[in-house]
């Protein structure tokens, strides 16, 4: 079985909510008493600074998502276009942080971590 990881929602309530169908999808479909492999990460949305992509980058997340997420594929080239907007948005800013910052500029299929 493949781990599973979750960025806590905005709220635990919703965290839990997740949780329990994942946990319930998983039993549902394995029978008997098995458990997902999960991990929650917690993160304060209030220290998180918004980075806005320019209006060219924004088109181009559109057309990704819209193009190839949503019809449940992404292309290299595609992942690629992602890695050079959170380059191109972390370069503009000074960012102190244990590690260095994962970001999902739309979904967690197209997550990516600029190391």
């Amino acid at each position: 079985m493949k781990t599973i990881g979750l960025v806590r929602g905005m709220s635990w309530e919703s965290t839990l909510e997740y949780y329990r169908i994942i946990h319930e999808t998983v039993k549902e479909k394995l029978g008997g008493f098995p458990s997902a492999q999960i991990v929650v990460c917690s993160v304060d949305f209030a220290g998180i600074e918004v980075l806005i992509p320019n209006e060219e980058e924004r088109q181009a997340i559109h057309a990704v998502i819209y193009h190839e997420l949503c019809l449940g594929t992404v292309k290299d080239a595609s992942r690629e276009a992602f890695k050079k907007i959170t380059r191109s948005r972390f370069s503009t800013r000074r960012i102190f942080t244990p590690g260095p910052p994962a970001t999902s500029p739309s979904g967690t299929e197209l997550a990516y971590n600029p190391a």
